[in-house]
């Protein structure tokens, strides 16, 4: 008698343990949109439809908890509201949301509720973090709307950047525009002409990136932002007019010219400028003066001028903008010739570390597949203003280190 006691004893103990551990383990359970509805106790359903889904679309089903997406830190307002004045919304007497929205948007909704439902890291990539930033700001998530637009912040790039405009395209909110006018001048030294950013972009785009550049910016920047602009000048012509090229030109905003650039941008003015009275002696204007000055300043003084795309480019210049790029190549050079006779270093021999200087600027305006030591030589002399070829061997060596 007393052994079948002690084995109730057990088993009892035994079942009343089990029957703790399972109720500790479901009061562990988090709530969860992905479970069945019943056993989740879900007390809300919204349904999410592609826009271009068409007629047949009947878009995906969520079950989801009231307490979950109105309350806690990361509560959606937009629900909060709907919740708290039920009676003025007719989806509140079938517990239902229809919503419509962008495939993109549709698509990353999952993502939405993940982060509504847990307290874990959110997991946003470039795929998904434009249509996070307009969910948030559509349901009022305001954590989910900042930590998208962060992402977006720090991982944006020239190579991302053409996707995340088109994606701004779609949704069209101030955040990611925000981010793509800031980004360029975060990012001018390592821009790629070929970015489908700019060559997605219209005028009207770089125009308020304009309004955020910093007045007078370095010159390796203003560079940049000719190079950019002539890039999608090219490209988008038809959507430009001669008062937004001026605003984009202006000095204020790109002070300085990469020659190139400069060149396709006197093209582009002379078009949108183009008057049936125009004729091939008529002055050049202000901004053709402003790019006669810029491939003025990076002309080589002797040879490889003939191997160079500005030669070919200049081929197609009017003669008075030739006579003004001359002219100001002629006072540059003299100019210069009188800070070499002031500083003394005019009419001497170079040390070697002036030489070599001389040498690696030689090698990049020149064609070395056509100079010759003798050009180099004679370059030198007009250079330091004295006889270089007693340094005939030096310079030769030099080249060939430098080639």
């Amino acid at each position: 008698m007393s052994d079948n006691l002690e084995k109730t004893e057990e088993t009892g103990t035994k079942r009343s343990f089990d029957a703790l551990l399972e109720a500790e383990q479901k009061e562990d359970e988090e709530f969860t949109w992905r479970g069945d509805p019943l056993e989740t106790f879900s007390d809300w359903t919204i349904v999410v439809q592609k826009e271009d889904g068409g007629e047949d679309d009947e878009g995906e089903t969520y079950h989801v908890h009231k307490c979950i997406l109105a309350y806690g830190a990361r509560k959606s307002l937009y629900f909060r509201k709907l919740f708290q004045n039920a009676k003025r919304y007719q989806e509140s007497s079938s517990s239902t949301s229809h919503i419509k929205m962008h495939s993109l948007a549709a698509k990353a909704f999952p993502e939405l509720l993940d982060f509504v439902y847990s307290e874990e890291y959110l997991e946003i990539c470039t795929e998904n973090a434009a249509a996070l930033v307009f969910l948030g700001e559509y349901f009022e998530i305001q954590s989910l709307r900042l930590e998208a637009k962060d992402f977006i912040r720090e991982f944006l790039s020239w190579d991302n950047a053409g996707s995340f405009y088109e994606q701004w395209t779609i949704f069209c909110t101030d955040d990611i525009l925000e981010e793509l006018v800031d980004f360029p001048f975060r990012s001018l030294t390592d821009f790629d002409v070929n970015s489908e950013f700019i060559q997605y972009t219209d005028p009207s785009f770089w125009l308020e990136v304009a309004k955020k550049r910093p007045q007078c910016p370095p010159r390796a920047r203003s560079d940049e932002w000719s190079l950019i602009l002539a890039t999608n000048f090219a490209l988008h012509e038809d959507k430009l007019d001669l008062q937004t090229f001026q605003d984009l030109t202006s000095e204020s905003i790109m002070p300085t010219m990469d020659s190139s650039a400069a060149l396709d941008l006197c093209e582009v003015e002379e078009r949108l400028r183009k008057s049936p009275d125009d004729g091939d002696n008529d002055p050049p204007s202000p901004f053709q003066l402003r790019c006669a000055r810029a491939v003025a300043s990076t002309l080589p003084k002797r040879g490889g001028f003939r191997e160079s795309d500005l030669f070919t480019k200049l081929k197609h210049r009017k003669a008075p903008f030739i006579w003004e790029m001359m002219a100001h190549h002629v006072d540059t050079q003299e100019d210069l010739r009188d800070k070499a006779l002031r500083e003394g270093n005019f009419g001497r021999l170079p040390t070697d570390e002036e030489l070599r200087r001389w040498v690696k600027v030689y090698v990049r305006c020149h064609n070395m597949n056509l100079a010759t030591t003798k050009h180099a030589i004679d370059v030198a002399s007009g250079k330091f203003g004295v006889d270089m070829q007693p340094q005939r061997r030096k310079i030769k060596l030099m080249l060939a280190q430098e080639c």
